[in-house]
């Protein structure tokens, strides 16, 4: 939310447009489509699209012999790509153009730097 909010404030000084991605992961049943409503509504009332994308990441899970949460991650990238991609195909922007920014919470920090560790990273890779 803070990331959202403070992109919505320095968009016109930087002349940028936002197009919002958000992924249900199916993983709260019930709270998990409200988190949804929530985000389309908050975009709606800035004037944004939200492109929303819906992923059993359970059976993602299942099917490619991953944990949950990498499957979810993998979802995730998978969506901020495609929405990439459609902008610089379908809007004719240059590549150099489009950014995707993602925000984390303290868990994913912890969830980067373990992963990095499971990798065999080295002192420089250990930061979130």
């Amino acid at each position: 939310m803070c990331l959202f909010h403070l992109l919505l404030r320095i968009r016109e000084l930087r002349e940028m447009s936002l197009y919002p991605v958000h992924v249900n992961h199916l993983l709260r049943p019930g709270a998990a489509e409200e988190d949804q409503r929530f985000v389309e509504d908050l975009c709606r009332g800035h004037g944004l699209s939200c492109r929303v994308f819906v992923v059993d990441c359970e059976a993602a899970a299942r099917a490619a012999g991953i944990s949950c949460e990498e499957a979810g991650r993998n979802a995730r990238y998978r969506a901020f790509e495609q929405v990439a991609e459609e902008l610089i195909r379908g809007k004719g922007l240059d590549p150099g153009q489009v950014r995707i920014a993602v925000a984390q919470n303290r868990n994913d920090q912890a969830e980067t730097v373990l992963m990095r560790i499971l990798r065999g990273a080295g002192p420089d890779g250990l930061a979130g």
